[in-house]
């Protein structure tokens, strides 16, 4: 999440400008729809999505800006690791169908041709429980080593 996608971006807690993590997570789809309706209605992610959905045109840009962003990041991704498969998980792959395919196209743009054309990019099927299904399944290998089994 702190890979640079926009070096003129919001000031991120880790403190560099711009990072993945401020321009395209839930919380930068809530401000960036709160900048553009010039509102401090207070909204969640979920609901921005619902309006979209619903056809409201700065749900719709919020969205288009956080799948610009993700897609330079994953351009970056692609270009320095050359990877054949990308998972993309969080809260903010919920509406997946209104972030990915744009973050994709995006990451076409500007991946080089051959590296894009062998690697996937693809929601994660946990989902926001990743994380903790990770943390859990280290436990228990912790716990089963310490045990000696």
């Amino acid at each position: 999440g702190h890979i640079t996608v926009n070096p003129q971006g919001r000031t991120c807690n880790c403190g560099i400008k711009g990072c993945l993590e401020t321009e395209s997570s839930a919380t930068a789809i809530v401000r960036n729809y709160q900048e553009l309706r010039k509102s401090s209605e207070e909204i969640t992610a979920e609901d921005v999505y619902h309006r979209a959905k619903a056809g409201d045109g700065e749900a719709r840009a919020s969205f288009a800006r956080a799948s610009s962003y993700l897609g330079i990041g994953l351009g970056i991704i692609i270009n320095f690791l050359n990877p054949g498969l990308i998972l993309l998980g969080g809260g903010v792959m919920n509406p997946g169908d209104l972030i990915l395919p744009a973050a994709a196209e995006e990451a076409r743009k500007r991946s080089n041709r051959a590296s894009f054309a062998c690697c996937s990019v693809e929601r994660a099927s946990l989902g926001n429980d990743a994380g903790l299904i990770g943390a859990a399944l280290w436990a228990r290998e912790r716990a089963l080593k310490s045990a000696g089994q």
